[in-house]
C-alpha cells in the first residue's frame, strides 16, 4: 500500500497543518493512521524518500518507521539506493529557490541511514515521469474534449477548471502555451507548483482556487506514478484528518483504502477500543497470525466493503452480517486484554470460515477452453531438463511447441489446480544472463500473454541463513550494477560505486507464499515426499526448509568468492542470494503488464554459498545439489499455484 500522507506538499495541499494544531496532535493522528494502515494492508507499505527527508512530521514518527522497516513491513523508495546521491538529488531539486534551506542535510542523512536497509531505487525518475504526464495532459487540454464529450482525465479537468478560476484576459491558447513551457523551464528542479512560482517560470498570477486545482493535477500524476509502478493501493482518507487521495478516488476508486471506513468496521465488530490500545509492535506481530489474517481479510473486509457501498446499493444478508457483528462484539468483550480481544474475534472468524466453506472449498467448474496461462521461465539447459522431468511426474504429459517464426521451443501442459482453476503451464528456456533472459522473455510474453510469470532456477546463497536445498522467494530483485558509477581512487585506478535498481515481484504472490505452511500444509508434505523419492538419501532434501523470503541480487557476475559477497552486502546488507537472470525477466514482465497486470514471482533453489567452495561442492555431489535445488524450487511453485484462488488468475 502506498503511504504518502507524511509528504509536506500533501499536508500543505489539504491544509492539514493549519487545521490541526498543535503540531504534536497532528503527529499523534498520523501515528495512529500509520498503525491502522500497517494492520489493514496485507502488502508492504511503500513510502517515498521525500516523505522522510522533507517532512516536518517525519522526525516524530521515525521510531515507528524504523520498527516497520525492521519488521520488513515498510519499503522506502527513491531515485537511488545511495544515500549521498539521493540527498544531492534532493538538494538539486531546491537549488536557487527560497526553499533551499529547508533540506536539513545532517538530519535528513541520519533519517535515511536509519532506514537504509529498506531503501530501494525506483524504476522511473519521479520528476521526469510527472513532467511527461503533465505534457500529455496539456496536449489533451489543447485538443479539447474526449470523444464522449468529457475531458480525458482528472488532471486535464483540473487544469481546465484552473483556467476558469483566473480573473485574466489571457486566451486559452496562451494559457496552454504557458503550461506547456513549464517542464523545460523548470530544468532539474522538483516539479512542485510552489517551486514553479518561486522561480517565476509561469507567466501568470494565480488565485488560490486556481493554484489548488493545478496542485491537485500534479498530485494525481505524482500518486499514479507510484501506484502504477508498484501495482498497489493508497490511503485515501485519514481519521480526524480527512481526504488525502490526490484526486485518485475520482478516477480509480478501487485503489483507495479508506481508514475512516476501517475504523467504523472495527467498531462494528467490537474491536475499535482494543485496537486503539495495541502497540505498533503488537500490530506487526498480528500481521503474521493466520487467524488474524483471516479476520482482517474475511470478516473485517466484509464489513468494510458493506459500509463502503451507498445505502440503496448495499447487498448481501444484513441479518447474517448483523449476527456476525454481534458475535464478534461478544467475543471481543470476553478478552482480558486488547491482544486477547483481537485473538478472540480472530478465532470466531476462523470458525465462521470453516462453517461457511469447510476446510477445503469445493472447486468451481472452469470452462475447459479458457485456461489461464502461467509462463515458467528457465535459464539453463540443466535447469530445464530437471523441471520438465518434475513437471511430467507432477502435472502430466508435456506437448512440444515450436514457433515457426522464431524457432523458439517451449513445452506445454494443461493442469487443473486443487481450487478448480484450469492452467496452461508453458515452460521456456531463455538463456543465461540478464539481457538474453529479458529479450527472450519479452518475445514469449508477447506471443503467449500470461497471467503469471514464474522464474525458477538455482542461486548462490549470500546469507549464512540459507543452506543448499532451501528455496528463496524473492521479495525484491536488485540489479546491483545498474546505475553504477566509476570514481577515481586518486591513485590512477578507480572504485566502482554501486547504486542498483530494484524490481519488486508481485506482492500478492509473495504474501500468499508466506502463508503456505498454514494454508497448504498437506501439499507441502506431498512435495517433500516427491523430492525424497526423486533424490533418495540426499541430506539436502531432508534438511531444507519450506520457503525463505528475501532480496535477490542479480547481475552478470558468477558469485564464487567471499570477498565479492562482502562487497555486495556493503551495498545492501540484507541480500539473501544471487543469480544472473531474474532482473531481466522481471523487467520484461513489468513492461508487458503496463495495461493489464501480469504477476511475477522468482523462486530460486539454493545450490551453493557463492564462495570459493562452489566448484568443489558441485564436484563432491556430482552436480546433484544443483538438480535438488531447482527441483525444490519447482515443487514450491506447484504448491503455490495449487493454493491460489481463481481470482488470482483474473
Amino acid at each position: 500500500m502506498f503511504i504518502h500522507f507524511l509528504h509536506e506538499q500533501l499536508l500543505r495541499l489539504y491544509e492539514v497543518k493549519s487545521r490541526i494544531r498543535p503540531h504534536r496532535d497532528m503527529v499523534r493522528l498520523l501515528r495512529e493512521a500509520l498503525r491502522l494502515t500497517a494492520f489493514v494492508s496485507p502488502d508492504v507499505l511503500v513510502m517515498p524518500s521525500t516523505d522522510l527527508v522533507q517532512s516536518s512530521v517525519a522526525p516524530g514518527l521515525l521510531s515507528d518507521l524504523q520498527l516497520l522497516a525492521e519488521s520488513e513491513v515498510l519499503l522506502l523508495v527513491g531515485s537511488t539506493m545511495d544515500v549521498d546521491q539521493l540527498l544531492e538529488g534532493k538538494r538539486a531539486h531546491l537549488t536557487d529557490t527560497s526553499f533551499e534551506g529547508l533540506l536539513e542535510y545532517p538530519a535528513s542523512r541520519r533519517r535515511l541511514r536509519a532506514l537504509h536497509p529498506v531503501l530501494q531505487a525506483r524504476n522511473i525518475d519521479t520528476t521526469a515521469d510527472v513532467k511527461s504526464r503533465w505534457s500529455l495532459d496539456v496536449a489533451v487540454l489543447a485538443g479539447g474534449t474526449a470523444p464522449d464529450g468529457t475531458l480525458a482525465s482528472f488532471p486535464v479537468r483540473e487544469l481546465h477548471n484552473a483556467y476558469h478560476a483566473i480573473p485574466s484576459a489571457m486566451s486559452p491558447s496562451a494559457y496552454e502555451r504557458a503550461l506547456q513551457a513549464v517542464p523545460e523551464r523548470l530544468g532539474s528542479h522538483a516539479f512542485l507548483w510552489r517551486i514553479v512560482e518561486d522561480l517565476k517560470i509561469f507567466d501568470l498570477d494565480l488565485t488560490p482556487p486556481a493554484r489548488r486545482r493545478i496542485e491537485l493535477a500534479l498530485g494525481w500524476n505524482w500518486a499514479m506514478g507510484y501506484l502504477t509502478e508498484y501495482r498497489t493501493t493508497m490511503v485515501g482518507r485519514l481519521p480526524r484528518i480527512g481526504t488525502v487521495d490526490c484526486g485518485v478516488r475520482s478516477t480509480h476508486p478501487e485503489l483507495i483504502v479508506d481508514l475512516v471506513g476501517y475504523r467504523r468496521a472495527l467498531k462494528m465488530i467490537g474491536l475499535l477500543d482494543a485496537f486503539g490500545h495495541l502497540a505498533l509492535e503488537e500490530v506487526i506481530a498480528l500481521r503474521d497470525d493466520p487467524s488474524v489474517i483471516l479476520l482482517r481479510d474475511g470478516l473485517l473486509k466484509s464489513v468494510y466493503d458493506h459500509l463502503a457501498q451507498p445505502s440503496p446499493h448495499r447487498t448481501g444478508s444484513l441479518q447474517h452480517l448483523a449476527r456476525l457483528c454481534a458475535e464478534a462484539c461478544d467475543a471481543a468483550q470476553g478478552g482480558s486484554s486488547p491482544r486477547t480481544a483481537m485473538e478472540g474475534v480472530a478465532r470466531l472468524a476462523v470458525e465462521h470460515s470453516s462453517r461457511s466453506t469447510g476446510v477445503r472449498s469445493t472447486p468451481r467448474p472452469v470452462p475447459q477452453d479458457d485456461p489461464a496461462t502461467v509462463l515458467v521461465v528457465l535459464a539453463l539447459a540443466e535447469e530445464t531438463a530437471m523441471v520438465l522431468e518434475c513437471a511430467k511426474e507432477t502435472l502430466g504429459p508435456l506437448a512440444v511447441l515450436e514457433d515457426a517464426r522464431t524457432g523458439q521451443v517451449s513445452y506445454e501442459v494443461r493442469w487443473q489446480t486443487g481450487r478448480g482453476q484450469l492452467l496452461r503451464v508453458l515452460f521456456s528456456m531463455v538463456g543465461k544472463g540478464q539481457e538474453q533472459a529479458a529479450a527472450t522473455s519479452a518475445g514469449m510474453l508477447a506471443d503467449h500473454p500470461p497471467r503469471i510469470v514464474a522464474n525458477v532456477g538455482i542461486a548462490g546463497a549470500l546469507s549464512p541463513d540459507l543452506k543448499p536445498g532451501d528455496v528463496l522467494l524473492a521479495d525484491q530483485v536488485v540489479s546491483y550494477l545498474d546505475n553504477a558509477r566509476a570514481e577515481s581512487d586518486g591513485q590512477g585506478s578507480f572504485r566502482l560505486h554501486v547504486a542498483g535498481m530494484g524490481v519488486r515481484p508481485d506482492e500478492y504472490l509473495t504474501h500468499r507464499a508466506q502463508q503456505l505452511p498454514f494454508v497448504a500444509e498437506e501439499d507441502l508434505t506431498q512435495a517433500r515426499t516427491r523430492l525424497v523419492r526423486r533424490f533418495p538419501g540426499d541430506p539436502t532434501v531432508s534438511s531444507a526448509r519450506p520457503l525463505v523470503v528475501g532480496p535477490l541480487a542479480c547481475g552478470p557476475v558468477v558469485g564464487a568468492s567471499e570477498a565479492f559477497t562482502s562487497w555486495l552486502q556493503e551495498h545492501k546488507r540484507d541480500l539473501a542470494a544471487i543469480d544472473m537472470e531474474s532482473s531481466g525477466i522481471a523487467a520484461a514482465t513489468a513492461a508487458s503488464g503496463m495495461l493489464k497486470r501480469v504477476r511475477f514471482v522468482a523462486l530460486r533453489g539454493i545450490s551453493d554459498a557463492a564462495d570459493e567452495d562452489k566448484s568443489d561442492l558441485e564436484r563432491r555431489t556430482g552436480g546433484s545439489i544443483r538438480r535438488v535445488a531447482v527441483a525444490a524450487a519447482f515443487e514450491m511453485l506447484v504448491v503455490l499455484l495449487n493454493s491460489l484462488p481463481q481470482e488470482a488468475f483474473r
